[in-house]
């Protein structure tokens, strides 16, 4: 094959020529952009299926009673007194106009299994729809998590974690998906 033939193979070659050479106008270039549309269109049009997780520190906890002493707030809530406390953590909702079925799902982290914790649905008027809870499992060393699905749910409803805390014991973070 003489140099003109060659240089006109490394031409082909460079432009990634996807069909036949002798009779081909569809390069790479061309096809990357059909691709790009491809792909751009599938994911335009599927719907989106990733459950909506918020994470939250366990400073964010505020105790029931406002008068109550012995909170610190840090990136933990942790109980410094000698008496048990109540606390209750916020959660953010979407807003929507019906219950989607299914129900929230909570992780509570925590510093000792002898806190209690639940994740709470509440109803318009503020009132328990539905409560559940778990039993703590071991993370790591003190760190246990509540692990509590599908929590049943009230149209325009709200969702609260309640955690009991004795004395020296902390709610370290939690998380919600929706």
């Amino acid at each position: 094959m003489n140099n003109q033939g060659n240089d006109l193979e490394k031409l082909h070659i460079a432009n990634l020529v996807i069909c036949d050479k002798e009779n081909s106008t569809m390069t790479g270039k061309f096809f990357a952009v059909l691709v790009g549309m491809l792909v751009s269109t599938a994911a335009i049009s599927a719907p989106a299926l990733a459950a909506d997780n918020k994470v939250y520190p366990g400073g964010a906890c505020t105790a029931i009673n406002s008068g109550t002493a012995g909170l610190f707030h840090g990136n933990a809530t942790t109980n410094l007194s000698n008496v048990n406390i109540n606390v209750t953590c916020p959660v953010v909702r979407d807003v929507t106009g019906t219950a989607e079925g299914g129900g929230p799902d909570a992780f509570i982290d925590v510093s000792s299994p002898s806190v209690s914790c639940s994740l709470n649905t509440l109803n318009l008027q503020g009132g328990t729809h539905a409560s559940r809870t778990a039993t703590p499992f071991q993370l790591f060393p003190n760190v246990f998590r509540y692990d509590i699905r599908n929590v049943p749910q009230v149209s325009q409803g709200a969702y609260r974690i309640a955690c009991f805390l004795p004395p020296g014991t902390a709610v370290l973070r939690y998380s919600v998906a929706e």
